[in-house]
């Protein structure tokens, strides 16, 4: 189970799935620009911070976290 990640040596990475871990920030994903599909399903993050700054975003999958509000984020 993943706990915690980070971003330096991923800088193009296009995908990420994670699902299914204990992980409850976003802030660490904000520099994977390149980012086009990002499942976090089944995690335990209860905020959007960090994906604003992610401008290739297609596809995003927060299902089954504990977030309480949504905000729009503008692409």
């Amino acid at each position: 189970m993943i706990t915690f990640i980070t971003s330096g040596d991923c800088i193009g990475l296009e995908r990420l799935e994670l699902s299914g871990n204990n992980l409850a920030a976003l802030h660490c994903l904000s520099t994977l620009s390149n980012l086009q599909l990002l499942d976090l399903s089944a995690n335990r993050i209860t905020s959007l911070d960090g994906l604003g700054s992610l401008d290739n975003l297609e596809q995003v999958n927060l299902a089954g976290n504990l977030i309480g509000k949504t905000y729009q984020l503008s692409y």
